[in-house]
């Protein structure tokens, strides 16, 4: 239990912080051809992407988060989870994924010159 808690919460929480797409964008180099993209245009192309974008709303990411989390709990499935691999792997994935979004929904952790709607976020945590 110790471990889901900790890749649901803390994990998600320090992958945002680490802030990999900006990184990855500042390093990659730009394509060297014109009219063939590189990996830093699909990362930017992905990043750019209307459903990307959604999916870090914080109306969209908190609900998502919250279902994941306590679904397992709520709906007393911790002992099949638990106890079979395969349903393990995939509440751990689920969860780091649903983790990443919503911290990264609160946090607004992209400086691309975009401004995040800080003031709703802080009150919706509130």
């Amino acid at each position: 239990v110790l471990q889901h808690l900790t890749v649901v919460l803390a994990a998600p929480l320090l992958m945002v912080l680490s802030r990999p797409g900006e990184l990855a964008v500042a390093f990659l180099r730009p394509a060297s051809q014109e009219g063939v993209r590189g990996p830093r245009e699909w990362l930017l192309l992905f990043r750019a992407h209307p459903v990307v974008r959604l999916a870090l709303h914080p109306f969209v990411a908190l609900p998502v988060f919250l279902v994941v989390s306590y679904s397992v709990y709520a709906l007393d499935l911790l002992e099949w989870v638990l106890r079979s691999p395969t349903a393990n792997i995939a509440f751990l994935s689920l969860g780091l994924v649903a983790g990443v979004l919503f911290f990264r929904s609160l946090l607004g952790a992209d400086t691309s010159g975009k401004t995040e709607p800080r003031g709703l976020t802080v009150r919706l945590a509130a």
